[in-house]
């Protein structure tokens, strides 16, 4: 089995703590509320995280082409 396929079984694990890793970035008012708002109208910065960083594993644990990340990176980087 490949670091791929490894990545892929453990997708869920990897998203919810590169969230986290984001959240702590921010202060603990904002951290609370991006992660328990889950309507994405109400936190469309959460979501835009989300997004991101389930763009930029699909690319990275695929045979995608790497300049597919830029996108999900740059809203991200945008957020900050």
């Amino acid at each position: 089995m490949g670091i791929r396929e490894q990545l892929r079984q453990h997708r869920e694990k990897i998203l919810k703590r590169w969230f986290e890793s984001i959240l702590e970035t921010y202060p603990a008012e904002t951290v609370r509320f991006l992660k328990n708002t889950k309507d994405q109208f109400h936190n469309p910065v959460g979501q835009t995280i989300k997004e991101g960083i389930e763009g930029i594993f699909v690319e990275l644990t695929g045979e995608g082409e790497i300049e597919k990340i830029t996108p999900f990176l740059d809203r991200i980087i945008r957020i900050r």
